[in-house]
């Protein structure tokens, strides 16, 4: 009980739930690879992956995009906004959403691990580097966020 923090009573619309927040340590396995790579989070693109050695991956949001639209469009069909069926319409469009960022959080750091990155640079929108005109060359022309931050 000792790990215990906190203790949440949720209503779910049909049922209560507790939802419990524990402490909890966990064991960091050591970092291996010697790589870097740049992690570009966006808007219409989750993620933009710039390894050192010049390759990059590109990881689209379509789906979500394209689960938005159908869902939309089914809970414009039901009567009312609060009914049953909108409501398992919503919670499905968002257990969808969850379920895809989950999945593909853990498929790009599996991706680093097999191309044995040790050391992941996230790029801030407002970064000074990308804001300068020679900073922002660079990272287009070479398309490597990781290359750039090296260079700084």
């Amino acid at each position: 009980m000792e790990s215990v923090q906190q203790v949440r009573a949720v209503w779910t619309g049909e049922e209560w739930e507790l939802h419990f927040v524990c402490k909890v340590e966990i064991e960091v396995a050591e970092v291996t690879g010697e790589k870097t790579v740049g992690v570009d989070l966006g808007i219409n693109n989750f993620a933009a992956l710039a390894y050192e050695d010049g390759h990059s991956e590109l990881y689209p949001l379509n789906c979500l995009k394209q689960d938005d639209y159908y869902f939309s469009k089914q809970i414009a069909r039901c009567d009312d906004s609060d009914s049953e069926q909108a409501t398992r319409l919503n919670q499905k469009k968002s257990a969808r959403r969850t379920h895809y960022f989950h999945t593909l959080s853990k498929h790009i750091v599996q991706r680093c691990v097999d191309e044995g990155v040790g050391t992941i640079v996230s790029v801030r929108n407002n970064c000074p580097l990308l804001e300068s005109k020679v900073g922002l060359e660079r990272y287009r022309s070479r398309g490597s966020v990781a290359q750039a931050y090296r260079k700084r």
